[in-house]
């Protein structure tokens, strides 16, 4: 098992795109990353006019994203034999998904839900519940608050987006 030659590359919207053909495997796997996390908390529109997010914008769209108007990401990657999950960390939000077969099918379908976001008033009213619970489960579990326990010793008064800022 050894990487082939790296290619790289951008598609004609601009996305930047890098293959890392791996022979030996019977799995493949594709990741788009959003160069936005939890820490980035302010943007500059178009008129240099600066825009601030609530904290856990990006987790909260990171969520929306599967829920589409034809439906639910996930349960389409099922129906496809893939496994796609996400993640959220200060710096970045990373789609994935892996898959043995219609790696072509499911690498579509990746790019097609990350960049055509879906809303409506009713799906975000019930996601904001669910973002609660979830930040409730982590408030629970005794390394989460030691790392940001130890995160708010380090930083202080830091922007650092911190659980029970969010919450509380």
């Amino acid at each position: 098992m050894r990487i082939e030659k790296t290619e790289q590359g951008k598609t004609k919207n601009g996305l930047r795109y890098y293959l890392f053909p791996r022979t030996g495997f019977g799995e493949q796997m594709a990741a788009v990353l959003v160069q936005r996390g939890a820490n980035h908390l302010f943007w500059k529109g178009r008129d240099g006019e600066k825009i601030c997010f609530p904290q856990g914008t990006a987790h909260f769209i990171e969520h929306k994203l599967f829920q589409q108007e034809w439906g639910d990401a996930f349960a389409r990657f099922t129906q496809n034999g893939a496994s796609a999950n996400a993640f959220t960390d200060g710096d970045r939000t990373v789609y994935y998904f892996t898959c043995s077969d219609k790696f072509t099918e499911n690498l579509r379908l990746l790019l097609d839900f990350v960049q055509k976001p879906y809303f409506t008033k009713e799906d975000t009213e019930r996601e904001k519940d669910i973002i609660v619970s979830e930040i409730t489960m982590y408030e629970d579990d005794p390394m989460w608050v030691g790392y940001y326990q130890m995160l708010e010793c380090m930083y202080g008064k830091h922007p650092f987006p911190l659980i029970k800022d969010i919450v509380g």
